[in-house]
């Protein structure tokens, strides 16, 4: 399986994240590493075990050195929540969230902005972190050098009747455009298995579409596959257009 870039944290330092997952148990662990060392930090959220927080003044204190803050999710979760995305995107900071029980921590997930240099195609699906809307960043950052804004979301938030997409992407620099005017680069939002989009990709040459969808790597295929799903064709709006 296709896995996406990890940053260079030495061995002993990722042990002693996964030691403190599960010493922490059923609360969330967190800390930070900075200059190389990981330090634990006490959880100040009001209630641990559904959240983690940690003290301005060890985030200060860490200054420049900072590289990464790091929390578990005792219940075994592998994807960011909306507040874990809010906090990553407002320290513009790596991040790692690491699963565990009270026996055992499991891999590591990472996540930022650096994920955008990750290979548009084959990347393994983990929600918040490489999903459809990550793919579609990562396509407007690669080919076309723009960076667009990241969304903060839970997991299936399309349950709860949010409609991210289609309340974001004016805000994002996007217009809709009709299905007969779209080409290569442009976007398209779609309805899978749910009754708002919750899913997206890119347009590419010679009728092909670029996306991810969960249990799959993200890929390229015919994009007629999938036009029964697809409600919006949009397209980002240049500077002067």
């Amino acid at each position: 399986m296709s896995s996406f870039p990890t940053p260079d944290f030495a061995p002993e330092v990722l042990a002693e994240i996964k030691e403190h997952a599960v010493d922490q148990w059923p609360k969330e662990s967190c800390g930070i590493i900075a200059g190389g060392i990981y330090q634990r930090c006490d959880n100040i959220a009001e209630d641990p075990t559904k959240g983690f927080r940690i003290k301005d003044s060890v985030i200060f204190e860490a200054g420049a050195s900072l590289e990464a803050v790091i929390h578990s999710h005792p219940e075994g979760g592998t994807s960011p929540s909306h507040a874990d995305m809010v906090s990553q995107m407002s320290m513009d900071c790596i991040f790692g969230l690491i699963p565990c029980n009270k026996n055992e921590a499991f891999d590591i997930t990472w996540w930022g902005d650096f994920l955008l240099e990750t290979p548009l195609i084959g990347q393994r699906f983990v929600h918040g972190v490489t999903d459809c809307f990550t793919v579609v960043r990562g396509y407007f950052w690669q080919v076309r050098g723009l960076k667009l804004p990241d969304l903060p979301r839970d997991k299936n938030w399309w349950e709860g009747k949010g409609n991210l997409y289609v309340e974001n992407f004016e805000r994002m620099g996007f217009e809709q455009i009709d299905s007969s005017q779209a080409r290569d680069g442009d976007c398209f939002i779609g309805k899978v298995r749910s009754d708002v989009p919750n899913h997206g990709g890119v347009i590419l040459d010679r009728g092909l579409g670029l996306h991810h969808l969960d249990g799959r790597l993200s890929r390229r295929e015919p994009i007629n596959r999938w036009s029964k799903f697809i409600t919006h064709y949009l397209r980002y709006k240049e500077e002067g257009e």
